[in-house]
């Protein structure tokens, strides 16, 4: 815990006006669009809830429009008529449909006066009024819109504090603290994943005040929102483990990035790779490694599918959540043993394992060269043949020197 408090004053030194900076400018970025997100959103409901009113009602709105447990009941009354009155099918139910039923559906909505517009109003209400639980709005929707922007926040804190640390003439000091690599990666962890608490928790006591001083403010309920605060946290957990784990195998910013793309990427990207590379010689063949693919993953699960790419993570199920967290503490372990026989020589460069370096610069150049043949072959020829095969070896051998100059390097700052 000493070398924890030490390490984490010596942290706030280097970085307190970078930190300060990037704090404020959260904040006001956050809380400017978060305001402007509610202000819609309470401007489409009224709309949207007065419309319904004076169908059923038949006749003018006259009043204030001012939410509370009655206005609430009453609204919920209003929609469960204006939904039978109509035979409207909720949007998520209907896109599970086969569409020659949504075709059916939206023809005869179609020939009913105001059929087709009643639809569109009513799931523009139920957007906002699902959100409800007895007459109380829940807020939990508005906090996991502060999610994905820390995430971002702790990723660009944990690259500055490991891998440009580490590219930087500092990291000879560093190394010469009272503790092992291993202490000093789990401490950073520590102290990323605090500062990401910190930039949510300001955010949302400020989006807490922006939802009690809106329109919703009389009927909007915090209490709603704290089970998926835990979700929360175990994401900002995972990203803290991930983006500081990447920054102790790679030695440099641009080898930090490269790792990050690998790892959000995961199997898919691997596939996607095998699949453009195939395409140069078979159409056929590509077509179906993709159908095979696609096919094995509609039948996984969340969790599975978040295994195999973090492209696929949804950070409102915890069955999602718990594989994000697997994934991290498997690229901690494999930090933890890379450091183990990393040597300060290599700091600086791409990455600091060799084996890892290896199987990088591979999918490096593997990527770029499909990317060029893709980019190149659609302009010069539509379907694989012999002139997609020399584009393609001639990209290859290109992408190859690329990143094997890139890999020599060493950048110290």
């Amino acid at each position: 815990m000493r070398n924890f408090t030490k390490l984490f004053k010596f942290t706030a030194k280097r970085f307190s006006l970078w930190l300060a900076l990037i704090t404020v400018f959260m904040t006001m970025t956050i809380g400017l669009t978060s305001r402007r997100l509610i202000q819609d959103d309470y401007k489409q409901f009224k709309m949207d809830a007065i419309e319904i009113w004076e169908d059923i009602e038949g006749k003018k709105f006259d009043k204030d429009f001012i939410l509370d447990d009655k206005t609430m009941d009453e609204l919920d009354v209003h929609a469960m008529k204006y939904k039978e009155k109509y035979k409207i099918i909720e949007d998520e139910k209907l896109w599970q449909m086969d569409s020659d039923y949504q075709t059916d559906y939206y023809d005869k909505l179609g020939e009913g006066e105001n059929g087709r517009n009643a639809h569109y109003t009513y799931n523009d209400f139920m957007r906002i009024f699902n959100r409800t639980s007895d007459g109380k709005l829940s807020a939990s929707s508005y906090l996991d819109n502060l999610v994905a922007p820390v995430m971002i926040i702790i990723a660009l804190f944990a690259i500055t504090i490991t891998s440009i640390e580490e590219s930087m003439p500092i990291f000879e000091f560093t190394r010469m603290m009272p503790w092992k690599k291993r202490d000093d990666l789990l401490m950073k962890i520590g102290i990323v994943f605090i500062f990401g608490i910190l930039i949510f928790a300001i955010n949302s006591i400020i989006l807490s005040f922006l939802l009690k001083s809106s329109g919703f403010g009389p009927v909007v309920s915090m209490k709603e929102s704290f089970s998926h605060i835990g979700k929360d946290l175990l994401v900002f957990l995972a990203t803290s483990i991930l983006s500081t784990s990447l920054g102790f195998i790679a030695g440099n910013i641009i080898g930090h990035i490269g790792l990050f793309i690998l790892t959000i990427g995961g199997v898919s990207l691997i596939k996607e790779d095998i699949s453009m590379l195939v395409r140069v010689f078979s159409n056929e063949g590509a077509m179906a490694i993709d159908d095979a693919f696609n096919g094995f993953m509609v039948k996984q699960n969340i969790f599975v599918r978040t295994l195999i790419s973090l492209t696929n993570i949804a950070i409102d199920n915890i069955m999602s959540v718990g594989a994000f967290l697997i994934i991290s503490i498997l690229v901690l372990l494999l930090a933890l043993t890379v450091n183990k026989k990393s040597t300060s020589e290599r700091s600086g460069y791409m990455i600091v394992s060799k084996p890892i370096g290896i199987f990088a610069k591979i999918m490096g150049s593997l990527t770029l060269a499909n990317i060029i043949t893709s980019i190149l072959s659609s302009m010069l020829v539509e379907s694989a043949g012999v002139v997609s095969i020399i584009v393609f070896a001639l990209a290859m051998l290109l992408s190859y020197k690329f990143f094997d100059i890139l890999f020599k390097i060493r950048l110290k700052f």
